[in-house]
């Protein structure tokens, strides 16, 4: 039954995107340093103007492998948002819809795509709608046409956002060290809720008027941004499908920490002479150095179920409590929400 409703979902979406006709003209946003550049396309009756592909922090590659995002250092220059960009690292050998089965994926991800209708502007500003897509933290990518915002920018005449964002061992493994505190994943959604902040207005968009919204992992990222105290003042309404912060209950650096020995001694970085309990810094050097497709390889091959992973974690400044305590303890900021579930949650897995 699951596998169907995709099915259709697809075909609807085709039909959708049968609608989106070829550019008809060239808009382009001045941010503080950067000119962008998209495309205008007619939706039915409608035209919006399409961006893809936007930078929004700095590439986590390298040293920054595992590292808490950094903030991007803008260049000054044209730049033009037409292409699709690269999914983040993920890897399965199942069929899962929401899988990017494709080798356009890279470290070098953090990028957004963005849809405005055409007369937003600093003087018609639009509602923002800040999409954070699923996948168990361990798959998912904005490339999936499910996450195309044009029908939602050009019937909804809001600005759409969609992001992606670090996963599995990139975005959650922990050494419990500077090099890899844990959480990247969600550093790196912070940050782009912070670029758009800082940036929106420039496509016409309302900061006053942000809905944060999401769906399985990224319904719980929604819920997490409620109760850290990083999130305040960024958003102002929520809406979480199929997820909430309380749905990981016990503690998950025991377990990250687990993890990422079991990955460290598949790739080679750790053995019984050499833990990373003992040799946690050389040991996460040594990770930094792995090919990206040969550790996103090794992670399925130690966790081949898509149920298991790393995942985030609590006790650092993002966030500080555990959120299934916090959202009793009523530390939840949101203005209005909307959430909702499924009638056969997860029976797809």
């Amino acid at each position: 039954m699951e596998t169907l409703v995709y099915y259709f979902v697809y075909i609807l979406m085709g039909v959708i995107l049968s609608l989106v006709n070829d550019s008809i003209c060239v808009p382009f946003v001045t941010l503080k340093k950067r000119q962008i550049s998209g495309r205008t396309i007619k939706f039915g009756g409608y035209e919006v103007n399409e961006y893809l592909g936007i930078r929004y922090a700095q590439p986590p590659v390298g040293p920054l492998r595992f590292q808490k995002t950094q903030e991007l250092c803008e260049v000054p220059g044209k730049f033009e948002a037409v292409n699709m960009p690269p999914a983040c690292h993920q890897y399965t050998e199942y069929p899962y819809p929401w899988y990017v089965n494709g080798s356009y994926r890279s470290e070098d991800c953090l990028f957004l795509n963005i849809w405005t209708p055409v007369d937003a502007s600093l003087s018609n500003q639009k509602a923002v709608l800040f999409w954070l897509h699923g996948g168990g933290f361990k798959l998912g990518s904005i490339q999936d046409r499910l996450y195309c915002g044009v029908a939602l920018a050009a019937i909804g005449d809001i600005i759409v956002v969609t992001v992606n964002y670090r996963l599995g061992a990139f975005g959650f493994l922990t050494t419990d060290t500077d090099e890899a505190p844990g959480n990247a994943g969600l550093w790196d959604i912070l940050e782009a809720l912070k670029w758009v902040n800082q940036n929106i207005e420039f496509f016409g968009g309302d900061t006053s008027r942000i809905t944060i919204a999401g769906e399985s992992a990224g319904a719980i990222t929604v819920g997490y941004l409620s109760i850290s105290p990083l999130g305040a003042g960024l958003f102002g309404h929520m809406i979480m499908e199929s997820g909430s912060p309380g749905m990981f209950s016990q503690e998950t650096k025991p377990l990250n920490l687990a993890l990422a020995e079991l990955l460290a001694e598949k790739v080679g970085c750790a053995n019984d002479s050499h833990s990373l309990m003992d040799h946690r810094q050389s040991v996460t050097e040594c990770l930094k150095m792995v090919e990206a497709g040969d550790l996103e390889r090794a992670e399925f091959e130690i966790l081949p179920n898509a149920s298991q992973d790393f995942l985030p974690q609590y006790g650092d400044e993002l966030l500080p409590k555990g959120p299934r305590n916090a959202v009793f303890n009523g530390e939840f900021r949101c203005k209005k929400l909307l959430i909702g579930h499924n009638s056969q949650e997860a029976s797809i897995l």
